[in-house]
């Protein structure tokens, strides 16, 4: 919520249209689902770890991070819209790779239910992130919204107070 609260429609739509985008979304997919598994493994043959252990340490390495890349770029004043599109990107794609990569690094399969993962996302990441969107641009007279979506029911001077607590409030959450 805090996020959806933080950025605005444009500041979305100018990250994807970035001609940068391709290449960062590119970069966050090998971090996530190759140098953070490789990582892992790395780690869990150096330490010796026991077979349990070694099994959780790959599976942490194979999970993509979350919800407090966003929170950190918003923290650092970073492209809080750019970190939504790759929490999303990685999320969804981290439902067909992740058994993929149990799979080959630990010789095991894992189910995962794309439906299930699918319903995650949605109440997890974009059901917060657009009613974030819809609270701060609809309901407002935000000069960064379409002129078509805004109730101006909250003056921009309260929805920047507001905005002021988003990393406050995601901080708590997180």
């Amino acid at each position: 919520l805090a996020m959806g609260l933080a950025i605005t429609p444009s500041e979305l739509q100018n990250a994807m249209k970035s001609s940068s985008t391709v290449l960062v979304l590119a970069l966050n997919s090998l971090c996530c689902f190759v140098m953070m598994p490789l990582l892992a493994l790395l780690v869990s043959n150096l330490l010796q770890l026991g077979v349990n252990e070694q099994a959780g340490t790959i599976l942490l390495g194979c999970v993509s991070g979350g919800q407090a890349s966003n929170l950190f770029a918003l923290l650092a004043g970073g492209d809080v819209s750019l970190s939504v599109i790759c929490t999303l990107s990685t999320t969804l794609l981290g439902a067909f790779v992740t058994p993929l990569l149990i799979r080959l690094l630990l010789g095991t399969y894992a189910p995962v239910d794309g439906i299930d993962v699918l319903k995650s996302v949605c109440s997890v990441v974009l059901l917060p992130v657009l009613t974030g969107l819809v609270l701060g641009c609809g309901l407002s007279g935000d000069n960064n919204c379409s002129s078509k979506s805004k109730l101006h029911i909250i003056p921009s001077k309260f929805l920047n107070m507001i905005r002021e607590w988003c990393p406050t409030v995601g901080v708590g959450a997180t």
